[in-house]
């Protein structure tokens, strides 16, 4: 790094902070209550626990009618009978896998990125 640059950072920096000052004396800052964010906390767990909610209803709606359909396939050709249950018992321990790996990645999260 040349001094020319140096010079330019340090001026950068200078002018950074001082529009960084201005704009703290400008807009005092106020923390908000704790019941504040209480609030704010709870009403986004509740908002996204609805949305996961309305995600499992869309899944399942989707995936029943799919999952009938496919049986009724399955029995009704006798050469496809194996190939087709062997493909379904394949999806069904794929799924098992992903969920459970999903489980231990949400227990394994440190609590600190939520503060």
């Amino acid at each position: 790094m040349t001094r020319l640059d140096r010079e330019n950072e340090e001026k950068l920096e200078q002018a950074l902070k001082q529009a960084w000052d201005d704009l703290e004396a400008a807009y005092p800052i106020t923390p908000a209550h704790p019941e504040v964010w209480n609030v704010l906390v709870r009403e986004q767990r509740k908002n996204v626990r609805r949305k996961l909610w309305r995600d499992l209803l869309v899944l399942w709606s989707v995936a029943l009618p799919f999952i009938a359909g496919m049986m009724l396939l399955g029995r009704g050709f006798s050469g496809f009978f194996v190939v087709f249950w062997s493909f379904q018992v394949l999806s069904a321990g794929i799924g098992i896998l992903v969920l459970l790996s999903e489980i231990r990645k949400r227990r394994n999260k440190e609590p600190t990125a939520y503060e």
